[in-house]
């Protein structure tokens, strides 16, 4: 199984009327934390709506790149060949905005994949194949967050490729010569209950996740694997999809943030029966429109414990908005225990 992504480039083509029309209509959202009203941001991050974004930075691989070490011997082997590559690479794109321009849209959770090739000495990200140096997209955001102080990320460095502690030790050093002083860090903490408050007050504007044990017991700027539940729900049924996602009101777990994985994951019989298509055409776009449908419905049935929504192509398919809306859910629930 291929682990998930799909346009039919390599890169993000700024041709693509839809979606230069859908970054024009989300831009306004670069500062929505900052414009919340008080009574939400004296709340707890795990209480409210964020918008994230599926393998953040795979919106470019490199067709010249290796084939990412976990994909199986079948991908594996059809990555020998170029014919190979082009069809590996339309089901592993996932996104089709550059880092800064997600974050003007208004996306707050990056679900970040790193690999380590020995022979560039070097970070990439990686989905499928590699794609970008790991420091530009940290750099776009340490950029980001300099214009504007109160907006808070929360980054998760989630899967590592071809790393030993040495290399761990290599890439923590990267994270924090562009974050340290924008680290709001763990320090032994037991729960994850932090306000936007709170992080404005200590000028701190990143919660990192950093799944590794051995870099977490060392950094106390981190924040460990147990302060994120992420359930997979490794399905390409979209009918299947939204039955989890409703069961997943069932499944939060309290202090920690909880993210609702709203996206399709294509198997291999997925890829072999529709070798011309891509993640976007074939599963994203008519997903992301269910997807749609469904946070319309959690809005009307004023359903609580909605935190973290993570899509592939979020911006393409307009779904920032909706996960935005369901905070004036929470400021009316807010407004009537006072």
């Amino acid at each position: 199984m291929l682990c998930c992504g799909g346009d039919t480039q390599t890169s993000v083509d700024s041709s693509d009327e839809r979606w230069l029309d859908c970054v024009e209509e989300t831009s306004n959202n670069s500062q929505w934390m900052t414009n919340l009203p008080k009574e939400l941001t004296m709340l707890p991050i795990t209480r409210l709506a964020i918008p994230g974004s599926h393998d953040s930075g795979a919106y470019y691989l490199d067709p010249k790149s290796p084939i990412c070490p976990d994909e199986s011997s079948v991908i594996k082997w059809a990555g020998k060949y170029g014919w190979g590559k082009k069809i590996i690479i339309r089901w592993s794109i996932t996104q089709k905005s550059t880092i800064t321009q997600q974050l003007n849209a208004g996306i707050r959770y990056f679900d970040m994949r790193i690999g380590y090739l020995d022979d560039r000495k070097d970070f990439f990200f990686v989905h499928g194949c590699y794609g970008y140096p790991i420091s530009n997209l940290l750099e776009e955001m340490q950029h980001f967050l300099k214009s504007h102080p109160k907006e808070v990320l929360i980054v998760d460095f989630n899967h590592f490729y071809s790393f030993s502690d040495a290399i761990h030790d290599e890439f923590s050093a990267l994270v924090l010569k562009y974050f340290k002083s924008l680290l709001y860090p763990c320090d032994k903490a037991t729960s994850l209950e932090v306000s936007l408050n709170d992080m404005w007050e200590s000028e701190k504007q990143i919660i990192a996740r950093y799944t590794s044990s051995y870099v977490c017991d060392k950094e106390c700027q981190f924040w460990s694997e147990k302060f994120i539940d992420t359930p997979w729900f490794n399905t390409d049924d979209i009918d299947k999809l939204i039955t989890c996602l409703d069961g997943r009101f069932d499944t939060l777990t309290k202090g920690v943030l909880n993210i609702y994985q709203a996206i399709l994951t294509p198997q291999t019989s997925t890829i072999i029966f529709h070798v011309t298509s891509s993640l976007e055409k074939h599963l994203a776009v008519p997903g992301n429109a269910r997807v749609k449908t469904w946070l319309e419905s959690v809005y009307n049935q004023k359903k609580m414990g909605v935190n973290i929504v993570i899509c592939d192509f979020e911006l393409l398919c307009g779904m920032v908005p909706y996960v935005l809306k369901l905070n004036d859910l929470l400021l009316t629930k807010v407004k009537g225990e006072k």
